[in-house]
Order: structure tokens, then sequence, then C-alpha cells
């Protein structure tokens, strides 16, 4: 869940299956004064848009993910709630049938960090799920709490293991062309 903090001068942009929801519940009650109107996961373009002057005094910061890694999180997830793809390769090779809820960005995490073009990274910080924790006590660095440890949640690397394991060239290739900005943008690599 996104939150702008205005007593740490702190918005955290909440792109889903990053570890976001880790992050706000082990930030969120070490501020004293939230802004409680936000969406859950807002593009940063969003906030800033809508909160001019807390997006200007404040450290902003998002986390992403390997995309191969987190489609696999992504099936792991949702098959716990339907069975509509029973195996992870008819999931990817369904990808375009897929109903995307409003304010989800599914295919895309570099959406969720820049300008309305998608070109301009707009968010102060991008941490790395891959780097979670050393990340983590970055951000607690920057914004001034002394890092009390990152709460893990929906910990799905525990139930699913090493994402290369649920892959073909067939679904390889769909996460290579369905997630290339977010792959060009930070570099990723299956």
């Amino acid at each position: 869940m996104s939150f702008i903090s205005t007593d740490r001068h702190f918005i955290f942009i909440h792109v889903q299956r990053t570890g976001g929801t880790s992050i706000s519940r082990t930030l969120r009650p070490l501020c004293e004064e939230t802004e409680s109107n936000i969406p859950l996961h807002p593009p940063a373009f969003f906030v800033r848009k809508n909160w001019p002057k807390g997006w200007a005094e404040s450290f902003k910061v998002g986390f992403v993910r390997n995309p191969w890694d987190l489609w696999v999180s992504w099936y792991c997830g949702l098959s716990r709630f339907s069975a509509e793809y029973p195996t992870f390769r008819e999931y990817m090779l369904h990808h375009k049938e897929w109903h995307c809820p409003p304010g989800f960005h599914f295919t895309n995490q570099a959406h969720q960090l820049c300008d309305e073009t998608g070109k301009e990274i707009i968010v102060d910080f991008v941490g790395r799920y891959e780097n979670i924790d050393a990340d983590f006590a970055h951000v607690c660095r920057q914004i001034g709490i002394d890092n009390p440890g990152l709460i893990h949640i929906n910990n799905s690397r525990i139930s699913h293991g090493d994402y290369h394991e649920w892959y073909d060239p067939d679904t390889m290739a769909i996460v290579k062309q369905i997630s290339e900005p977010t792959i060009r943008m930070f570099g990723y690599e299956y």
C-alpha cells in the first residue's frame, strides 16, 4: 500500500509483488502523520499531480523486481484464489486474456515509477526486491528511522522457489515481450 508520510517527508509508491506490503507494514506505523486519501497502488505521476506540495519536499521511493521472478510470484499469488490456469505455462500463454483491475499494472513496473510518458523515473530511489533488506536499510537512513528490520509478509519466494525452474523458451519470450519497458529501464536479465 502506497503512503505519504508528512512528518518524515517520505512517499512510498507501492509496485505490486515487489515487497511493498512488507515495506508499508514496517514503515507506516513509524510515521506519525500519514496521508490517508492515497489509492493503494497509484503511479508516481498520479501522486505528484494530486499532492504537489508533499511531492516536492519528500524523499520518494519505489521498488522493482526481476520480471521473470515477478510473473511467477503473480501466478502463485493468483492461483491461490483461482483455478482458471492450472499451469504457469497456460497462464503465460493466455496473458492477452487477463483482465487487469483498475490501478494494477501487471506488465510494466516502470509505469508505476515514471512520469506520464513512461520515459523518466520521477522517484528519488528505486530499490530492488533482489536486494530488499539492504535497500530498505538505505530508505530508513534517508528518512531518519532506525532500521527495525523488514517484516516479511507474502513472501512468495518461499512458496515458488527459484523462478528459473518455471520457464520454458516460450514463456521466457512472453515475459521479455510484455515486460520490455521494465527490462530495458532497470537492466534486468533472465
